[in-house]
Formats: structure tokens, C-alpha cells, sequence
């Protein structure tokens, strides 16, 4: 739950001065109310509860309409929430009394004529006067109301077994077709009840599951899978894939989603609860379906109802884009066909496939299972025009343990931003107080900020001398960005290093170092340029 903006506190604060100067008139009041509704945050509506009992009928009326609005569009996983910061805040105001001591016999004349009095006689029922809720709780199971099943659901958790009784009660009477929308509105704490220990009778979770079960609850679940809460959409699309009859327009709609766990859901379905032709008819879509757990999982379903054709599905997965399928792919082949020629099988797809149409996958799986003797294949690829291929050849010479560093500092300098992480990352085992030399030279030379914060970072991860004494000098440069980050960097350092190797320095060093220090604009942080300066001495 989000916190509350710094205008929603003014607000709130000046409705609750005392004698404010702001409210002339209760039109003043109608206002700042009705503004706090654009702050979308269920986090005001303890702030507005005391206002729904005020003796002006217009303020009442708008801060109903207005916690009404806000309830609407908040997600019910936020309730649980709210009902805490109802019944722990506490209100001093005189405005507050009409709240704070609220009494049942206040709701005995309470009707429900629309959905925002169900609202607010809901949330009269997460009072902290346990009377109060089970009256609250007795008014709104006393007829069928959709928008009082979440309140109702959340009353199974109380303490007091009369409301919980009551509640449970309530939520029969609301086990209509009907109101199956809002039994899948509130689904959140229906699969919630689950973790509630307070909740004994817990077999109102099934009879509502087998309510949406029903054939006559399909509409519902099915537009459940359009709904804007992510856990409503998941359950949802698991729910009717489970119960419900669907055709293939539903399958492709959920495997195209964009959420994974709803895709993957989808191709368990195909996979576990069809028969064999149907599964051919998707299996091959499966195998190259862009998310990696499903493509894995249909590899799997292939190893065990198509045997016959399992061979040519891994042999493929061999050029997958993700390393693991790869290596499953192997695993299989070494273990079950008896295939060992991974390497030849790579370096002959690089040699026979057209330069311009060459396969990442390719040259990563070379860089997976060859020898540093590949790496005279891969290194034409480190100019190929597709970013991909050059970041994989870089990471796969990487992998062959290549000494060669004029190969990873080309990939620094590389135009991609990629590539150059990826030569970056390949050249920290190799730095040495020369290379740092080097790549200094290069940080002074070059004219892009974003390369020089490149190696900025890699400085980072050289020696310690030459991590300070390269940053320090950096430090003194125009641009703020590498300003910033420099100083964010000397700030690391002194707070991970131990000084003493300083003692070890020569003079001729010492004085190098002390003179950088004096060239250096002061840090933000004071103590710790008092701590640089020390260091220098």
C-alpha cells in the first residue's frame, strides 16, 4: 500500500485543525473532501470515517460518496490492510467523537438503499467495538447484497464467534448466481481464508468455489480473466482452464498473455489434459513459445508421449536463446541417445550458415561445451553487425578462458551498450595495476560520458590503490555525472577497505596521492573528506 502524498496530509490536516481559519463556510470542508478523492489511496479513509457521521448532511453525504469511490477502484488484498489502520488509529478531534463512539444502537435505523451505504456499513464492521461489528455484520446478512461479500469474508477472521457465525451465515445466503461477479471481485480473500486460523469452518471456501464451478457462474469466471487485479486474472484463467468448457481462441488468448504463470498454466493444460492428436497439433508451437519454463516443460511432455519424435525436438533445442534448454537439450541427447558431438554440431552450423543469418545460440552453446581451440571460429563474429551475435561472441571467448584482452577492451569500446557491459565484465580478472594504466588512458581520451562511466565502474574492481588514486583523478573531471558516481565510489572505498597498506606506499606514491587529494573538489559528505585528507598524511 502506497504512502500518502504530501498534499493529501495537508489536507487532511487542515480538516482536522480545530479552529482553522479555512472553513468559513461546510462548503470549504465539501471541497477538500472531494479533492482527497483524487488521492486514490485507501490510507485517507480512516481520516474520512469520522466525517460520515457529521451533523451536516452535505459533508456526510460527499465523504460517503467519496470513501465509496476510493474502496471502488482499490483491490481487495488492501482491505486487510485498511482494517488494521482502522482499528488502530486513534482520533482526538471532536469531529472524531461521532466514530470513536459509535454504539450498535447508532446502526439499528442504517438502510441499505444503494451501494454506498453497503460501503459504509462494511466498513462499520471493521470498528474496533466488537458490538459494533457484529451489528454491522447482522445488517448486511440480513438480504442478498453483492458489494457486502468482501466485508463478510473478511469478518470469518474476527474473534468474537457470534460475528464470525453471522458472517458465515451472511455469505450463504450470497451463494447466488447472481453474485458470482463478486465473489470473483473478491476471489483474493477467498483463497486468503486459507491462511486464517480463526476461520473453523472452512468448507465455505469449497461450496463457493463449487458455485463458480457451475455452469451458470461461467460468465463470470471467464470476465474474471479480464479483471484489472493480477491475482484475480491469474486465478481466473487457472479456474476455467480447471472447470470450464473453452475453445481454442480461449487457449490462444492465454498463451499469448503476457503474464507468464498464465501462459504456463495454459500450456500445462494442453500438455497434461488432452488427448494425443491435440497435443501434436500445439506441440510444435509450444516447443518455441517465449517463455522458458513452458518451452522446457514441452521438451519434457515430448520426452514422454512422442519418444519417437524427441530426438529432432532436442536436437533443435540445442540453438535455443536460453542456456538452460541448451543444456537440457544436451543432458538428454548424452543420456538417452548417446549423442557427444555437441561441439562438432556447433562449429559446423557457424561454418555452413550464412554470416549474416548466424545464430547467438550457436556461438554461446560453442562457448559452453568447446575448448580454447574454438576460439579461432568465434572471433570473426566479434564484428558481425547484429549486437546479439557480438555480445555472445565476446561472452563465449569469455567462457574459453581467451588471454587475450585487446579482444575484451575492442568490446568495451563497442557503440552497444551491451556489448560493452559484456567486455567489461570479461576483463576484471585481468586487471592489473598496467591495465589500469591502460584503461585510463582510454577514460581520458574518450568523449562519451556513458563509456566513461563504463570504466569508471571497472575501476572499481581493480587494485586497491588504483581504484582510489584513478577515482580521485576522475573526481576532478566537468562532467557531473562522473562526478557523482566518482564520489560515490571513494565513498565505497573508504567504508570497505582497511588503510594501513598505505604505509607500504613509497614517497614518491604518497606524494602522488596527496596531490590528487589537493586537486580534488571537496566531497558532500564532510567526514569523509576529513577521512581522504587523513589518508594523505
Amino acid at each position: 500500500m502506497k504512502p500518502l502524498s504530501e498534499e493529501a496530509h495537508q489536507i487532511i490536516n487542515q480538516l482536522y485543525q480545530k479552529h482553522s481559519i479555512f472553513f468559513k463556510h461546510n462548503h470549504d470542508k465539501v471541497e477538500l473532501i472531494q479533492h482527497l478523492q483524487h488521492e486514490d489511496n485507501v490510507r485517507v479513509i480512516p481520516f474520512l470515517l469520522p466525517f460520515v457521521f457529521h451533523q451536516n448532511a452535505a459533508i456526510a453525504e460527499v465523504t460517503k460518496r467519496t470513501i465509496h469511490y476510493i474502496l471502488a477502484q482499490s483491490a481487495c488484498k488492501q482491505w486487510i490492510e485498511l482494517e488494521q489502520l482502522i482499528k488502530e488509529m486513534n482520533f482526538y478531534h471532536k469531529w472524531s467523537q461521532t466514530w470513536d463512539h459509535l454504539l450498535p444502537s447508532h446502526l439499528l435505523t442504517f438502510q441499505i438503499d444503494n451501494p454506498v451505504d453497503a460501503t459504509i456499513l462494511g466498513l462499520c464492521s471493521f470498528h474496533r467495538n466488537g458490538y459494533v461489528r457484529e451489528e454491522a455484520v447482522k445488517i448486511l446478512s440480513a438480504q442478498p447484497q453483492g458489494q457486502a461479500i468482501p466485508f463478510l469474508l473478511l469478518r470469518l477472521n474476527d474473534h468474537i464467534s457470534i460475528t464470525k457465525k453471522r458472517a458465515l451465515q451472511g455469505l450463504r445466503n450470497n451463494l447466488q448466481t447472481e453474485l458470482s461477479p463478486y465473489f470473483v471481485d473478491a476471489i483474493y480473500l477467498v483463497e486468503h481464508l486459507r491462511n486464517y486460523p480463526n476461520v473453523t469452518d472452512k468448507m465455505i471456501i469449497d461450496e463457493i468455489e463449487l458455485l463458480l464451478q457451475s455452469a451458470s457462474c461461467q460468465t463470470a469466471v471467464h470476465n474474471g480473466t479480464y479483471h484489472e487485479d493480477l491475482f484475480t486474472r491469474r486465478f481466473c484463467f487457472r479456474f476455467f482452464l480447471q472447470h470450464h468448457q473453452y475453445d481454442t481462441e480461449f487457449l490462444t488468448r492465454a498463451l499469448q498473455n503476457t503474464d507468464a504463470l498464465i501462459a504456463l498454466g495454459a500450456g500445462e493444460t494442453i500438455l497434461n489434459h488432452y488427448d494425443q492428436s491435440f497435443v501434436y497439433t500445439r506441440i510444435k508451437s509450444l516447443s518455441v513459445h517465449r517463455y522458458m519454463p513452458l518451452r522446457r516443460k514441452t521438451l519434457h511432455a515430448i520426452m514422454e508421449r512422442f519418444p519417437d519424435q524427441a530426438k529432432a525436438y532436442l536436437e533443435h533445442a540445442l540453438l535455443d536463446r536460453h542456456a538452460s534448454i541448451r543444456e537440457y537439450a544436451r543432458f538428454y541427447l548424452r543420456s538417452v541417445f548417446n549423442r557427444e558431438d555437441f561441439h562438432t554440431f556447433y562449429a559446423s552450423y557457424l561454418s555452413q550458415r550464412p554470416y549474416e543469418e548466424t545464430s547467438p545460440s550457436a556461438i554461446l552453446g560453442l562457448g559452453e561445451i568447446g575448448a580454447a581451440s574454438c576460439i579461432p571460429l568465434i572471433e570473426p563474429f566479434l564484428l558481425h553487425p547484429k549486437v546479439k551475435v557480438r555480445k555472445a561472441a565476446v561472452r563465449s571467448i569469455g567462457r574459453l578462458h581467451s588471454s587475450n584482452q585487446t579482444v575484451f577492451i575492442q568490446a568495451l569500446l563497442d557503440p552497444s551498450p551491451s556489448v560493452s557491459k559484456e567486455g567489461a565484465k570479461q576483463l576484471i580478472p585481468f586487471l592489473n595495476e598496467e591495465l589500469s594504466h591502460q584503461l585510463w588512458d582510454l577514460f581520458i581520451n574518450t568523449f562519451s560520458v556513458v563509456r566513461k562511466k563504463r570504466l569508471l565502474l571497472l575501476f572499481k574492481h581493480s587494485l586497491k590503490r588504483d581504484c582510489l588514486y584513478y577515482t580521485i583523478r576522475a573526481r576532478q573531471l566537468s562532467e557531473p555525472l562522473i562526478q557523482e558516481l566518482s564520489e560515490e565510489i571513494i565513498v565505497w572505498w573508504l567504508s570497505h577497505y582497511n588503510r594501513t597498506f598505505f604505509l607500504t606506499f613509497s614517497e614518491g606514491e604518497k606524494m602522488r596521492l596527496r596531490e590528487e587529494i589537493k586537486k580534488m573538489p571537496a566531497l558532500t559528505d564532510e567526514m569523509r573528506q576529513m577521512e581522504l585528507k587523513q589518508l594523505g598524511h
